[in-house]
C-alpha cells in the first residue's frame, strides 16, 4: 500500500504558499491580483519510485516573463521529509521509473530523456521529439 501521507505533506506546503498570498502585509484578506498567478507554484505528475521510498514530481510554476509554465522535476523523500531538485533546466516533465528504480525516464523540450539515478547523469535516448504521452509507467 502506498503511502499518501507524504503525498499531502508536501502539497501542503504548495497550498500554503497560495495561502500566503491571500493575506496583506497588515494580516487583513485581500483580493487575488491578476499577477499573483506568477507566485502560484504546484505539484503535478507525481510518480512513486518503485520501492516506494520517494515521489518524483513536476514542480511547476507560470513565468511573468513569457507568460509560459515552467517545469522541474523534485524528489521528494518519505522517510525524512527531505525535499530536493532534481532536474531544473530544460522544462522536465512526466517523471518515469525504471523497474528497478535505478534510471528515471522524463520529458525534457520535447526529448525523452533518461537520468541514472546512482550518477545524476542525464542522456537524450530519442532524438526527434516525440508525443508528450509516449512515456508512461505500467
Amino acid at each position: 500500500m502506498r503511502n499518501f501521507g507524504g503525498v499531502l505533506l508536501f502539497s501542503g506546503f504548495f497550498i500554503a504558499v497560495a495561502g500566503a498570498l491571500g493575506a496583506a502585509e497588515n494580516n487583513r484578506p485581500r483580493s487575488f491580483e491578476p499577477m499573483d498567478v506568477f507566485k502560484l507554484e504546484w505539484a503535478d505528475q507525481p510518480v512513486f519510485s518503485p520501492d516506494e521510498s520517494e515521489i518524483v514530481f513536476a514542480r511547476k510554476s507560470v513565468d511573468v516573463q513569457s507568460d509560459k509554465v515552467r517545469s522541474a522535476l523534485w524528489r521528494y523523500r518519505l522517510k525524512d521529509g527531505a525535499l530536493r531538485p532534481l532536474l531544473v533546466k530544460g522544462d522536465p516533465q512526466r517523471p518515469v521509473f525504471s523497474p528497478d528504480g535505478k534510471s528515471l525516464a522524463y520529458m525534457s523540450a520535447g526529448q525523452l530523456m533518461l537520468r541514472w539515478q546512482d550518477t545524476s547523469v542525464s542522456v537524450k535516448i530519442a532524438d526527434q521529439k516525440v508525443r508528450s504521452g509516449a512515456i508512461r509507467s505500467r
